[in-house]
């Protein structure tokens, strides 16, 4: 056999696998998750081209193409963001927006957390201690109160300010009722570094907070109260926040959101 004829054996050869890879890709390509779906028309003509198309998918693709739209409240918005693309082109898509964009973000908010830092940590130094729960009665009957000395170990003078509010029971170790009560110190002149109230919150304003109230409450042997200070709620002399709001939470949800994105990347 001569060289000519081996070469065109192998152009051959070579040839027909390139034709059987493009059959399988087309094959691929034209399943159920790259049917176009209808978005330009009404929710009933969008879900005629869909349902179809879902009774197909396995459960992962299911789970993708839920995740890609989700949050989409109408057709119409679907179709300026995926218009009358198939379930694969919209999983990508939103796969692809996930990827590009998330990372920056996370980014910026480390940035802000890392810069808030020292700012947080002082404030944190605001705390209550002997804090007390009492129970009165008063004209619209029973009123929760808590009574506790605050103390400003901070360098930031403070016009007002939030507390997170946790009781417990007996030697229990979860609250049995929590709320937020607000201190405004703005009529007796503020709240300076290294300054000391005795301080009373009614929990409930007027008529008095039921959670707090329960017979559960009432009969316990032992009751005990917390104060913790919100630090992102802390306001200047100016009645502006020293902090803006904390971007913990944030982070931890794109990061979950780029996990997610990672997961079904392989659709």
């Amino acid at each position: 056999m001569d060289r000519n004829q081996t070469t065109g054996q192998a152009t051959s050869l070579r040839f027909t696998i390139a034709v059987a890879i493009s059959t399988v890709l087309l094959a691929a390509c034209n399943g159920p998750m790259d049917q176009e779906l209808d978005t330009s028309s009404t929710q009933s003509v969008y879900r005629a081209s869909l349902d179809p198309i879902v009774a197909k998918m396995t459960p992962h693709e299911r789970d993708a193409f839920n995740w890609a739209v989700q949050g989409i409240p109408d057709v119409a918005s679907l179709h300026a963001r995926y218009p009358n693309a198939s379930p694969r082109e919209m999983i990508r898509a939103r796969v692809s927006e996930v990827e590009s964009t998330y990372p920056r973000l996370v980014s910026e908010l480390e940035s802000l957390a890392q810069a808030s830092a020292p700012i947080s940590n002082d404030l944190e130094k605001v705390v209550a201690t002997k804090a007390q729960f009492l129970i009165k009665k008063n004209f619209f009957g029973l009123q929760p109160t808590i009574t506790a000395v605050v103390f400003n170990g901070s360098s930031k003078p403070i016009s007002r300010m939030q507390w997170r509010a946790s009781l417990f029971l007996d030697d229990a170790k979860t609250p049995v009722a929590t709320t937020v009560v607000g201190h405004d110190f703005r009529n007796n002149g503020g709240f300076q570094p290294k300054q000391t109230f005795v301080s009373t919150f009614t929990v409930g304003l007027i008529r008095g907070d039921e959670a707090w109230t329960t017979l559960e409450i009432r009969n316990a042997k032992q009751r005990r109260v917390t104060l913790e200070p919100i630090v992102d709620s802390i306001r200047d002399f100016g009645d502006r926040l020293y902090l803006a709001e904390d971007p913990t939470d944030d982070i931890r949800k794109l990061r979950e959101l780029r996990a997610v994105a990672e997961k079904y990347s392989d659709i």
